[in-house]
């Protein structure tokens, strides 16, 4: 049986399942919000990860969660 972990906050969940739960340690998620004038045209989800716990490859686009 698997168990999910639920992330809430004032207005939004997001659940995640224990395989995908490590590669989100030292990650910050930001929900933002459809926004015509600042240029933001449709609404999604943002990661941002720590840059300190990661590896990434030389097209400075794909990332491996660093082995402590």
């Amino acid at each position: 049986m698997k168990f999910l972990t639920v992330l809430t906050n004032n207005e939004s969940e997001v659940y995640v399942d224990p395989m995908s739960e490590m590669h989100l340690l030292g990650t910050t998620i930001d929900y933002v919000k459809e926004d015509f004038s600042n240029k933001i045209y449709e609404s999604k989800f943002v990661y941002h990860a720590d840059k300190d716990l990661m590896t990434k490859c030389g097209c400075g686009i794909s990332f491996s969660p660093k082995k402590v």
